[in-house]
């Protein structure tokens, strides 16, 4: 479960960088909006807290072991699963009303780039599905 442990850690550094790039670009740019600079800190937040928790689980074994019970717990990866649709179908649905508005907006060249995101997603959601499929 430590290797389980070393990758969240490892995502949670990356996602605190890609937080701080962003933070740092949009004030080097001198572009950034309260809602840039919002959603990074918040990155770097949540990927502080990430790691703070991380650490406390990794150095108190009662914890660790909790965590890694309810890792394998049926109940928990069914509300994942769920969860993890969820989000898929809420953004999908929040980028198909920002690629409406853009349109509308007449901002052509930024409602492609969204359509494009939106559609590498649901290539990406759709790849995962049938090679999980065949894997279990």
């Amino acid at each position: 479960m430590k290797k389980a442990l070393k990758i969240k850690s490892i995502w949670a550094i990356l996602s605190m960088l890609a937080g701080i790039y962003l933070l740092s670009l949009s004030m080097v740019l001198h572009a950034g909006s309260i809602v840039t600079t919002s959603f990074a800190f918040a990155m770097i937040g949540v990927s502080v807290a990430r790691l703070i928790s991380i650490y406390r689980m990794h150095k108190n074994p009662k914890a660790l072991q909790a965590y890694e019970i309810g890792q394998k717990e049926e109940r928990f990866l069914a509300i994942s699963e769920k969860s993890g649709r969820f989000v898929f179908l809420l953004t999908i649905m929040a980028e198909f009303v920002a690629i409406f508005t853009l349109i509308l907006q007449g901002k052509e060249g930024a409602a492609t780039i969204v359509s494009f995101v939106a559609g590498a997603q649901a290539v990406v959601y759709l790849a995962t599905y049938f090679y999980l499929c065949k894997k279990y």
